[in-house]
């Protein structure tokens, strides 16, 4: 009779593990999947195995073993508690999993906008950059510099702009007239103007940030001394400042870059070569002389 019941309750036990595990399956599958079969997540199918199993399988050979654990270490009345304890653990297990699956279901995952369209809190900022520069008035610039320069040699490379003064009288401004280029750009009431090349010792003979009137012409000098020789760049950018938010912020609104030709004469070579090498000279050259004038100073004092 006690091995009847056993039997009974194990297998009642096994049919409620098969039912809860089956449903808690569907609540995965409902939840995450969208009931859609050819989604279902590898994990998914696994648990879904499992309980078939628990559900088919467990009455034979695991309702056996468990039935004989419990016959040969329990008494009845302790085998009916372990039952009903086993039965409440399993619809816990059963409805933990569910619960698992309901908050495990996939967020929507903000992406970027392909379009590129501005994101809602910056879009004030950046409206109010495109208001300023709809603003912005417009003038001439002219800009020269050399196409062929020799090292060690200083020129002077200069930019002019005017918000009034045509394109043609800002190029006869100039110093020098050749290779001069021009332009008509945004402008503010401060401009700067930045130059810049890695071959090149830069002097900058006027303020970079200026103001700019009407009444004459906004003036840039540098002097410009080659530091390499061959094909080297410079280039120029020229920025209004703007004020944004009460801050001021720089707006490049034109940018010019232009190859040089750096040419180096026989006796630069030499001198920098010189330069370059006068231990190894030194060792070479002078030691060499000194010694022979100090033996032959040797040989005529022995003579004497």
């Amino acid at each position: 009779m006690r091995r009847a019941e056993i039997n009974k309750g194990v297998k009642r036990l096994a049919i409620l593990l098969g039912v809860v595990g089956s449903l808690s399956w569907l609540v995965f599958v409902a939840m995450e999947t969208n009931v859609s079969l050819n989604t279902i997540p590898f994990r998914g199918w696994v648990f879904f195995v499992i309980t078939l199993l628990l559900c088919f399988l467990a009455p034979f050979g695991v309702v056996q073993a468990i039935a004989w654990i419990i016959r040969t270490f329990f008494t009845p009345l302790a085998s009916r508690i372990l039952l009903i304890v086993a039965i409440v653990l399993v619809a816990l297990v059963g409805s933990y999993v569910g619960v698992r699956s309901l908050s495990k279901r996939e967020q929507p995952v903000d992406m970027p906008n392909p379009g590129g369209s501005i994101p809602p809190e910056l879009a004030s900022s950046v409206e109010l950059v495109d208001q300023i520069v709809r603003g912005l008035g417009w003038g001439n610039i002219a800009f020269n510099t050399p196409t062929r320069m020799t090292y060690a040699q200083p020129q002077s490379v200069e930019l002019l702009l005017s918000p009034s003064v045509s394109v043609a009288d800002l190029q006869a401004q100039l110093e020098q007239k050749m290779s001069a280029e021009s332009a008509k750009i945004h402008i503010s009431n401060r401009m700067e103007a930045h130059l810049t090349g890695t071959a090149f010792a830069i002097e900058a003979l006027t303020p970079d940030l200026q103001a700019v009137t009407s009444q004459q012409i906004t003036r840039w000098k540098w002097k410009v001394t080659p530091t390499a020789h061959g094909i080297q760049a410079l280039d120029l950018a020229v920025s209004a400042v703007i004020d944004v938010a009460g801050r001021d912020a720089p707006l490049v609104v034109r940018t010019f870059g232009r190859e040089i030709q750096v040419d180096i004469t026989i006796p630069q070579r030499v001198s920098g070569f010189v330069q370059k090498n006068w231990q190894w000279l030194w060792a070479a050259i002078v030691v060499p002389i000194a010694g022979y004038l100090w033996k032959r100073n040797k040989k005529a004092a022995d003579a004497l």
